[in-house]
């Protein structure tokens, strides 16, 4: 039997977060292996702590299971409809125990070069297994699978067998089966790293304390490189499609369908939200304030709720910010001192609007305050107040120095300026405090961003009133602070509205702020007169020279340098000048290759001591006030103070051109690379568009026969129609010739009538005549004597 432990029957709060994702806890296979590589790497990164290490190895297991359920919904329409499933390279079963309660353990099978822990997952789970082998030609199974696993593999293997291993594993596939692969993207690269022309770059070193580096490293592709291999393994017989950073949020997932044409726009793929919990502060009113920072990665969705639980039930909903300019959004939720103890099992979760929730932090109360989690802070009401500003010439590093104060427990504002050029972590500045700045500097004309020669700017009443205005507003927070290198421009306005304010000033050399400047390349002032960047560097730096020298008791002065190579003195430094205990900060928060720069090797510096002397004089007297952070003082000047002779300067010149000319044929190289891949995939695109385009002619052949018999049809029904048209016109003549004999007719019977009123009136008057009266008389008397007509004489 291996060696194992169970945290989920030792640690209450394991069993809390197992429970509340698992369909039975009774059958829940929990036992972590003591040699499993996975959940020591957790450890490794969870400062030893056993709980925090298992929450992370878990919640893994589940997010890895959620993402593979998407897939499998998709292709398959549910694991019911799945006979086989292959997890690759599934070390102790970090996925497979959540696996089991999905697909019965007879339909999964494991396989993993480590042999222990092949035995470690039959023995524990009840699955088929399959021992691995480091060369791909040398991998046999005898059988095939509906859907394949490789999680964490190919980004962890070298060139020579990253497209061996992608074939063997197409090959193991049946017929509809479905091919599931994560990498790392040449975007998580390390800055000074280079892939090669082909796409890929590979870093002999890993997790991993048994296996051989060279052969399990750690790998970077790009998209080309991938597609490429696909397209070689699969001949055009396959189709893929690329989910960005859809395993954890890290690594990105590829999925081939054994299937030329599928269409992957049903696949509706949603991310885990994102978020930490920051904060948690005992107010004044006897509650526990929690507060931290959410995101969602997933297109027409959001977080729906932050939500407080304890023991399992919820307590409170955190109130989340509406800035829909920010990728992530700040949250707070405020919950009676009284509803928790500091024995009860603290959940924070956030929730989106597909369903998927992310566990922020969880443990009991005592835990999570003294984890030992620099980013979770418990104050009280009586904690010391104080305000830490953050001034420095652009392009200095106080973008790096807020982020270690914020990850340290200062508060630097609720909307804070964005990720953009330059700034690939983001600025950490303040927008109010960055509108107020821009304000007044618009009101005297001057540049926006601060890059003014400018040395007093006088600010008006109505200035100085929001400046009030926005104090009041941050003075609700017992630490509070705030980054902008415009600052520098108003040191003494705001030393005179907060007298009590300590000042971080960061400075850093000369030729790099300059380097910087003109690699950014967005500053109009600067792309016209290059030498201006020095001559702005020298205003600053100035000005935070005089500020120290005034308030030397309130500043401290840090060149950048000291700090990359000290992160975590800092908050030790300020601890010691100001009295300000802070947590120190991560020690993975910067990422020293935003700020690398070899321009200090080369002969530039020496341009700025031959043209403008006066920078290396402000440059030194910094660095001879400057706190050492580590102990010793910087002096860095001096390893850059020897001689460069025209002569040098020329060759050095010659030198840096053939090597630029050199990285511009590497360049069109891989552009060449890419253009070839590219022509690849367009040339299989031509195929199937040839193919498409064949079935369409035939499906158009068809559509035309239909239309010629329709046509007919049509041309008959208007012979007809004309039939009758012309039948009508002559209806309607006749019609017409009807109409007017009734109309004659009409006139006739009129004139009749008239006609007959005429003699009807002409009798009337003559029977009222005096001939027709003795007429009358006559015909009376013949009657009378007993003549006849006929004996009228």
């Amino acid at each position: 039997m291996i060696d194992s432990f169970d945290p989920v029957r030792q640690n209450p709060v394991i069993r809390a977060f197992i429970q509340d994702r698992v369909k039975s806890l009774g059958e829940f296979k929990s036992a972590i292996c003591d040699r499993d590589e996975m959940y020591l790497y957790a450890l490794e990164n969870s400062s030893g702590l056993t709980e925090k290490a298992c929450l992370r190895y878990y919640g893994n297991g589940c997010r890895i299971l959620d993402a593979v359920r998407q897939l499998v919904d998709w292709h398959f329409q549910g694991f019911n409809r799945l006979d086989s499933f292959l997890d690759f390279a599934s070390g102790y079963g970090r996925l497979t125990r959540f696996l089991i309660q999905e697909l019965p353990s007879e339909k999964i099978w494991i396989s993993d070069i480590d042999g222990s822990a092949v035995k470690f997952q039959i023995e524990q789970f009840g699955v088929h297994g399959m021992v691995s082998t480091a060369k791909p030609l040398e991998y046999n199974t005898v059988r095939g699978f509906d859907c394949i696993l490789a999680s964490s593999f190919f980004s962890h293997v070298p060139e020579k067998t990253f497209t061996d291993w992608l074939q063997k594993l197409y090959d193991l596939l049946y017929f509809n089966g479905m091919l599931v692969f994560s990498v790392h993207d040449l975007d998580l690269l390390l800055f000074g790293e280079n892939a090669s022309s082909c796409g890929i770059h590979f870093r002999p070193e890993s997790e991993s304390k048994t296996l051989d580096k060279q052969e399990y490293g750690t790998t970077y592709v790009s998209e080309v490189f991938v597609r490429d291999a696909i397209a070689e393994i699969t001949n055009g017989k396959a189709s893929c499609h690329r989910i960005e950073k859809g395993l954890c949020g890290h690594q990105d997932l590829y999925i081939i369908v054994k299937q030329p044409f599928q269409i992957f726009s049903s696949l509706k793929f949603s991310h885990h939200p994102q978020g930490q919990l920051e904060t948690c502060n005992l107010t004044s009113e006897l509650e526990i304030k929690f507060g931290g920072w959410v995101s969602d990665l997933n297109q027409n969705s959001q977080i729906e709720r932050v939500q407080i639980l304890v023991n399992g039930s919820a307590v409170g909903d955190g109130e989340i910010s509406n800035d829909d300019r920010s990728i992530s959004r700040s949250w707070v939720c405020q919950v009676k001192r009284e509803k928790i103890s500091y024995n009860d099992i603290v959940t924070v979760k956030a929730v989106n609007s597909r369903g998927l929730e992310r566990v922020l932090e969880m443990g009991t109360l005592e835990s999570i305050i003294n984890s030992g989690n620099s980013s979770v802070k418990l104050t009280s009401p009586q904690m010391q107040a104080g305000v830490l500003a953050i001034a420095g010439m652009h392009r200095s590093g106080t973008s790096l120095t807020a982020s270690l104060l914020e990850n340290a427990g200062v508060h630097l504002g609720d909307r804070l300026v964005g990720v953009d050029v330059g700034n690939d972590k983001g600025h950490f500045e303040d927008k109010e405090f960055v509108e107020f700045h821009k304000a007044v500097l618009r009101s005297q004309s001057l540049d926006l961003d601060g890059l003014t020669l400018k040395k007093e700017i006088a600010l008006e009443e109505r200035y100085v009133k929001l400046a009030k205005e926005l104090i009041a507003k941050k003075t609700s927070r017992p630490l509070w602070g705030w980054k902008d290198p415009r600052t520098t421009l108003f040191l003494e306005f705001w030393k005179q509205l907060l007298p009590d304010a300590r000042v971080i000033l960061v400075y850093r050399s000369p030729w790099e702020v300059v380097d910087s400047l003109y690699r950014r390349g967005t500053d109009e002032l600067v792309n016209a007169h290059p030498e201006t960047a020095v001559q702005l560097w020298i205003h600053y730096n100035q000005r935070l020279l005089e500020f120290y020298e005034k308030y030397p008791d309130d500043c401290l002065l840090v060149n950048v340098r000291k700090l990359l190579e000290s992160p975590q003195e800092l908050t030790a430094a300020i601890h010691q000048k100001f009295n300000l205990t802070l947590t120190p900060p991560d020690a993975d928060i910067i990422e020293p290759r935003l700020l690398e720069c070899d321009v200090a090797n080369t002969h530039r510096p020496v341009l700025i001591k031959k043209f403008f002397p006066e920078a290396l004089d402000i440059y030194l007297a910094l660095d001879a006030r400057a706190s050492p952070l580590n102990g010793e003082p910087s002096l860095s000047w001096s390893q850059f103070s020897r001689s460069y002779s025209p002569q040098a300067w020329g060759f050095r010149d010659w030198w840096e051109v053939g090597s630029l000319q050199q990285k511009i044929k590497k360049e069109i190289q891989r552009i060449e690379a890419d253009y070839q891949s590219q022509l690849r995939r367009s040339r299989s695109s031509q195929l199937q568009a040839e193919t498409e385009l064949e079935a369409a002619r035939s499906q158009f052949q068809q559509l035309q026969a239909e239309a010629q018999q329709l046509n007919q049809s049509l041309i008959q029904t208007q012979t007809e129609a004309q039939q009758l048209n012309d039948r009508l016109i002559q209806l309607q003549a006749e019609a017409q010739q009807l109409n007017d004999r009734l109309i004659e007719s009409q006139s006739q019977l009129q004139q009749t009538r008239v006609q007959l009123q005429q003699r009807e009136r002409a009798i009337a008057t003559m029977k009222t005549s005096k001939f027709w009266k003795l007429r009358n008389l006559w015909f009376k008397f013949k009657e009378a004597i007993g003549l006849s007509e006929s004996d009228d004489p």
